[in-house]
């Protein structure tokens, strides 16, 4: 943890770390030392914001002890379920500190300024700089982009379930019951369908059987009564309606990359993937 605590504190002040990383440790129990070996828990995610790296900077004032920088990133938009990229416009402070300097904010952590005008842009996800991804062959991008991207955010790809056993699609790591099946609802409405956020608000919470059935049965192997099962919390058979808000997320940025596809005689397609994320 020393050394871990060490090389963090090369790049950030030391109240940064304090705030945005040391005081969280016991919260999150992210790493723990024990017996001298630090240990990594896999299944707690990132904390705050993680955008992309930075595009452009401006300085917009300096002295021997302080540096304020703003620049600009793409991020996901975090108040859209849908996955796409807007641009965020930030400030970020660096501090002369023990002989470097330090960096003292940073996007929405703790002690950092939250975004400013978030520029709205017609980019899409791309391959994101910060992975090394393996290339893709045009069958496997199709693969890719048709059953893997869809349902990439939705974290229903890190769970191990099966159409035989489906109830597990609807456990997170914890064993605790989630929603993450409707918000492969939410994304794959819209990679297929330019109307979404219309369609989203205009139900305003109650959307009707057909609608959610429709789509999660195109890409799931369920019957509608297990579908029906599966998302019982939300499903009202007497209306035959969900009940469900769209609600935020966290978490930071994910890529996939289809590396093999094989065809069995029987008909069934064998896709093989790999994710990134932080």
């Amino acid at each position: 943890m020393a050394e871990l605590k060490s090389a963090t504190e090369s790049v950030f002040t030391l109240n940064f770390c304090q705030n945005a990383f040391y005081d969280l440790i016991d919260k999150y129990g992210k790493f723990k030392e024990i017996d001298g070996v630090l240990y990594h828990n896999g299944n707690v995610g990132g904390m705050g914001w993680i955008f992309g790296p930075p595009k452009s900077y401006t300085v917009q004032s300096y002295d021997k002890n302080k540096i304020v920088l703003n620049f600009i990133c793409d991020g996901l938009n975090m108040n859209s379920s849908f996955p796409k990229e807007i641009e965020y416009e930030f400030e970020l402070t660096l501090i002369y500190e023990n002989g470097g300097w330090k960096v003292n904010n940073f996007y929405d952590c703790f002690g950092g300024s939250s975004p400013v005008n978030p520029i709205e842009s017609n980019a899409t996800i791309s391959e994101s700089t910060a992975f090394f991804l393996p290339d893709m062959d045009d069958e496997q991008q199709q693969f890719n982009q048709t059953y893997i991207r869809p349902i990439l955010l939705s974290g229903l790809l890190m769970r191990d379930w099966h159409s035989d056993n489906y109830s597990a699609i609807s456990l997170n790591s914890n064993g605790e019951y989630d929603n993450a099946l409707l918000y492969a609802f939410e994304d794959i409405l819209g990679f297929n369908n330019k109307d979404a956020p219309a369609i989203l608000e205009q139900y305003n919470g109650k959307f009707p059987e057909k609608i959610i059935d429709d789509v999660l049965l195109s890409h799931f192997d369920f019957t509608a009564e297990q579908l029906h099962k599966i998302l019982s919390p939300y499903y009202k058979a007497d209306e035959k309606i969900y009940t469900y808000f769209e609600e935020g997320r966290g978490g930071g940025p994910i890529e996939s990359a289809v590396t093999g596809v094989t065809r069995e005689s029987n008909g069934t397609i064998t896709v093989e993937y790999i994710y990134l994320t932080n």
